[in-house]
Parts: structure tokens; C-alpha cells; sequence
């Protein structure tokens, strides 16, 4: 990901994505466009490794990969809701196909956690702070 230097101090990270947070580097684009348009060069190449062993717990990684999409579309920085929630769904029936390995069980309890929450209104992407 590059930017423009004069952006600086005009397009920040949301805080309320904690820790290593999925999608926020989509939420930061989303922010960039307000200042003009955003590009993406299709000859650039880049590598991103997810390991099984990543930096956040898999049940908080589940969590976000439910709440993070609402929560930025919720912003009206022009996420689709369709497409928020087809993904978020997606997700969830994945790891719930994947189940029997407990690496997808955490992820898919943190899953359930994030629809629980958002059907009761809660869009709380920090919440994540607060599991064990």
C-alpha cells in the first residue's frame, strides 16, 4: 500500500480496529477517496502470507471478519451493504464447512459471537480487546 505524502495528518487509522484488525486497510482507503481518487496498478505484485499462527487469537479473528465489515459500511465511507454482509456470510459458512479443525472452530465461534452482536444492534469492533 502506497500514499500520498499529503495525505499526512489528514487520513488516519481508525482506532476503533484494534490490534492487527481485518480490513482496516480497506477502511483507510475508503478515507483516502475523500481526498480523490484512489488507483490500483494491476502490474504491482504482492505477497500476503496468513499463517495459521498469526497475531490475533482465531476467535478474535472471527469476530472481526463479522463486525470490521458492518462497522465501516455503518461509516458511510461507501462500503456496500450486500456485498458486506454476502462476505461476512461467506466466511462463516467456510469456517463452519472447516469445523472439525479446531483452528477453524475458534474462528467460527468468533464468527457467531460477531452475528449474535449485530443482531442486537451491537457494532463494536473492539469488543475484540475484551476476549480471552
Amino acid at each position: 500500500m502506497s500514499f500520498r505524502g499529503s495525505l499526512l495528518g489528514k487520513v488516519e487509522f481508525d482506532e476503533r480496529l484494534p490490534l492487527y484488525s481485518y480490513m482496516e486497510d480497506y477502511d483507510f482507503t475508503l478515507e483516502c477517496r475523500i481526498y480523490g481518487s484512489v488507483g490500483e496498478n494491476p502490474r504491482a505484485l504482492g505477497v500476503h502470507i496468513e499463517l495459521s499462527s498469526g497475531r490475533v487469537a482465531e476467535s478474535k479473528r472471527g469476530y472481526s471478519e463479522i463486525v470490521n465489515p458492518v462497522y465501516i459500511w455503518s461509516k458511510r465511507t461507501g462500503a456496500a451493504l450486500p456485498r458486506t454482509l454476502g462476505g461476512a456470510l461467506k466466511r462463516t459458512l467456510k469456517n463452519a464447512a472447516k469445523s472439525p479443525n479446531s483452528y477453524f472452530r475458534k474462528r467460527l465461534f468468533g464468527n457467531l459471537l460477531g452475528w449474535s452482536h449485530l443482531l442486537v444492534g451491537k457494532i463494536e469492533p473492539e469488543y475484540i480487546l475484551k476476549m480471552k
